[in-house]
């Protein structure tokens, strides 16, 4: 099996990024996308696609689709007149039913933010039951607060772990978390996540997942190399692990292969 995961920017590198989906989509089982927007309307805002989760749901007819909304009329950092919404999509391969799902908002809640003080800004992780290949699987798509911007350590982002945590420890069976954690890897808040799990980021010596957009943004600053993870509980053995360095996004994709224990 394999499952993608990336910070999609709001579909900003917008070619390049559908490029990549298109090419991945024939042997991809799951897709977990952070900082995803969708809308009624086809519109840009701030330079991101409103409608890219509509984007996706047509090309990816052969998946089951599923969108977390964690703010509405929000693009970039002010609040847009467009309807639509900003959050996590997730595309699960349809030969993988989905048996069940929920939302859980590990730092504030829906529609949180307050004017543009984006510490404000509500986020927490979708979580999927599935059969895969005939065997149970639960996946996690994350998406933890970006801010304060250093990615250390903070009460609330502890919490948050926690509340991650504890999820993942109730949860039987082969377990996959991935996305965007907006941390660093020697945080408290990723490595309380480690027992039992497994943090491919740190296992397989990946030294940046964010990428040369994400340097270009940054250029003459400091430039921060991760933010991503994934982590596989015991029972999943791992095929392969890579995060490429394409330019489809100011993060990039974490790409594991997997097969179930």
């Amino acid at each position: 099996m394999k499952l993608i995961s990336l910070n999609i920017w709001g579909g900003a590198i917008h070619e390049a990024f559908l490029v990549f989906v298109e090419k991945h989509a024939a042997d991809t089982d799951i897709f977990c996308f952070q900082e995803a927007y969708s809308s009624p309307r086809a519109a840009v805002s701030n330079g991101l696609y409103l409608d890219i989760f509509e984007e996706l749901k047509g090309m990816l007819p052969e998946f089951q689709s599923f969108f977390s909304p964690l703010q509405e009329n929000f693009a970039g950092n002010s609040a847009i007149a467009i309807p639509s919404a900003f959050g996590l999509a997730t595309f699960v391969r349809r030969s993988h039913p989905v048996q069940d799902h929920g939302f859980v908002f590990a730092y504030r809640h829906q529609n949180a933010l307050k004017g543009s003080d984006l510490t404000t800004l509500g986020t927490g992780f979708h979580h999927f039951s599935l059969i895969a290949n005939g065997a149970p699987l639960t996946v996690v798509n994350m998406y933890g607060t970006a801010y304060p911007r250093d990615k250390l350590d903070t009460p609330a982002r502890l919490a948050q772990s926690e509340i991650l945590k504890e999820f993942l420890d109730g949860v039987n069976g082969p377990k996959i978390a991935c996305g965007d954690f907006n941390l660093f890897p020697e945080t408290q808040s990723i490595t309380m996540l480690e027992n039992p799990m497994r943090n491919l980021v740190k296992e397989f010596s990946i030294t940046d997942t964010r990428g040369i957009i994400n340097e270009q943004k940054y250029a003459g600053g400091i430039i921060q190399r991760f933010a991503d993870y994934t982590f596989v509980s015991p029972r999943i053995r791992v095929e392969s692990f890579e995060v490429p360095n394409v330019p489809i996004s100011d993060h990039l994709p974490m790409i594991l292969k997997f097969s179930l224990q």
